[in-house]
């Protein structure tokens, strides 16, 4: 499997750092924190799955036989790689857990984090959530990217019925550079990620060849007791779909949350935004008998800032997020 890779962003024990709060203590005691759609996490946390591989967790069997193997990741040969967990990873997750409520200080201008998201709850737990699918237009590059912002556009599942442990999926459309782990720098690209089976935060290997004003395509389906699929796709010019999938074990998780979620990181001025729209439609969502379930209302939540983001909600099925052309973050805040 390809390293995480890790250039402008990395910050090793006892160097400057531009988090604030328990992050930026943590990354200068402990080592580099990269951004991911999941957050911030430490970089040996983040792991890439090869295109349709599968993880999962061993048998009590394969733990003994594999050295104390925490997770499996099998992949379309059938062959087998054993990962076990740093204790870091644990580390940072329960410091994570500690810290969930409390709101980050960051040097940054414009806030990272989710800046503009409509979700909603499905409450009954008799009809679980077991998959959510939606296409989505890839919009304008940023017209000033600079190194090391990050921009993510996706739709995602969670269950936030456990408290602080909490869990997403997330098939992610992202401008970035190689700091969150891509391939690519200064163009768009696609991968599917989970967070946070046994403290690792997994992605799928990137794909990009798609253009602003394109169509992507996403989909999260739970396929058996604890496995879920997360798949990204677009289609090029000859009509061929290319996709980036990430089949994951979770653990026993209720996914009762769905979101259309705009997340940034590292952006200190809005011309790093994407001046225009992402256009979501036929958002799509099923429960465990099998039927569709209509959210009867999306709320919409976001954090202030001056680039101008905004949420459309055109229907249960359809909604847009622009963003770009505001106010330098430097000007006075327009909440």
């Amino acid at each position: 499997m390809r390293a995480l890779l890790v250039l402008a962003a990395f910050v090793a024990p006892g160097q400057a750092t531009t988090k604030g709060g328990w992050l930026g203590e943590w990354e200068l005691a402990h080592g580099p924190l990269v951004a991911t759609p999941c957050g911030h996490r430490p970089a040996v946390c983040v792991r890439e799955a090869p295109h349709g591989a599968e993880i999962r967790f061993p048998t009590q069997e394969e733990i003994v036989q594999n050295n104390g193997a925490d997770m499996m990741v099998v992949m379309q040969n059938r062959s087998v790689v054993h990962v076990r967990v740093p204790q870091l990873c644990h580390d940072f997750m329960a410091a994570w857990q500690e810290h969930i409520h409390e709101k980050e200080t960051m040097t940054a201008s414009v806030p990272d984090g989710w800046i503009k998201s409509a979700g909603v709850y499905q409450m009954d737990p008799s009809r679980q959530i077991h998959s959510f699918s939606g296409e989505w237009t890839v919009p304008p590059a940023p017209l000033n990217p600079h190194k090391p912002e990050t921009l993510y556009y996706f739709i995602g599942l969670e269950d936030r019925t456990q408290g602080k442990n909490t869990v997403i999926h997330q098939p992610v459309l992202t401008w970035g550079d190689e700091t969150e782990g891509g391939q690519y720098s200064n163009q768009w690209h696609l991968w599917s990620w989970t967070c946070c089976p046994k403290n690792l935060t997994w992605h799928s290997t990137d794909i990009a060849g798609f253009q602003p004003g394109d169509k992507i395509f996403g989909s999260i389906e739970k396929i058996a007791g604890e496995t879920w699929r997360i798949d990204g796709a677009f289609q090029d010019s000859k009509g061929t779909f290319h996709n980036t999938t990430l089949t994951s074990q979770v653990g026993s998780f209720d996914f009762n949350y769905a979101d259309v979620t705009l997340e940034v990181y590292n952006v200190t001025s809005c011309d790093q935004m994407a001046e225009g729209a992402a256009a979501f439609s036929k958002l799509d969502l099923a429960v465990s008998d099998g039927s569709a379930w209509v959210p009867p209302t999306w709320y919409v939540t976001g954090m202030p800032n001056n680039c101008k983001t905004e949420m459309h909600i055109s229907d249960s099925h359809s909604m847009s997020i622009s963003s770009g052309g505001g106010l330098d973050p430097a000007q006075q805040l327009v909440v």
